[in-house]
């Protein structure tokens, strides 16, 4: 009776290791899926780099579909979509239920973006946010993302390239139009914030 007890006992152990290991491993799974993630926006990876990562809801399906009908929010317009600009991310906590998770992930904010070219500074040196994610039987996806959180260097690349594809006379061509030139003086306005943002 004894030996059975023990043996009885040592598959419990065994299988609750088991289960700790797996789970382990799962969240492990997942914290990587959102560093990837998160690396992805704050280096401004292609579209292709974020459809790998990213899935949409019906609703926000419809929502990326009708704000942005090229790219069906697959992409993000550095100078066009409304973003965060941060300096650093780290993922603190990752939980796992069935084939959903949330993980939490700390930003050091430095400014925000309400989209068409404006860019203004707005520290916070720890700005949570909760990622979504499901797991659909392959792998885990990110489940309608937050707003983008980009790097200063990769919007400052952005711009310095954008408006180098103008060339040093471009105001002084003849035929353009004021809402061309108001155009161009917001992506400079844009640059000279994040050059002059610490």
């Amino acid at each position: 009776m004894k030996k059975r007890k023990s043996q009885i006992l040592l598959v419990v152990l065994f299988t609750c290791a088991l289960y700790a290991v797996f789970a382990n491993d799962v969240q492990e799974t997942v914290k990587r899926t959102v560093e990837s993630f998160c690396k992805s926006e704050f280096d401004t990876d292609t579209p292709d780099k974020r459809k790998m990562l990213i899935k949409f809801s019906p609703t926000r399906a419809a929502e990326e579909e009708k704000r942005d009908p090229l790219f069906h929010g697959w992409g993000v317009a550095l100078g066009w979509d409304p973003l965060f600009v941060v300096d650093s991310y780290k993922v603190i906590d990752v939980e796992v239920k069935n084939d959903h998770a949330v993980a939490t992930v700390v930003y050091k904010r430095i400014a925000r973006s309400e989209g068409k070219d404006s860019i203004i500074a707005d520290p916070k040196d720890s700005d949570m946010t909760k990622v979504d994610l499901i797991y659909d039987g392959k792998q885990w996806w990110i489940l309608d993302p937050p707003l983008p959180r980009v790097s200063k260097r990769a919007l400052v690349e952005f711009y310095q390239d954008n408006l180098k594809s103008y060339g040093d006379k471009w105001l002084e061509r003849l035929g353009i139009t004021e809402h061309q030139k108001q155009s161009y003086r917001k992506k400079q306005a844009a640059l000279q914030t994040l050059q002059n943002i610490q």
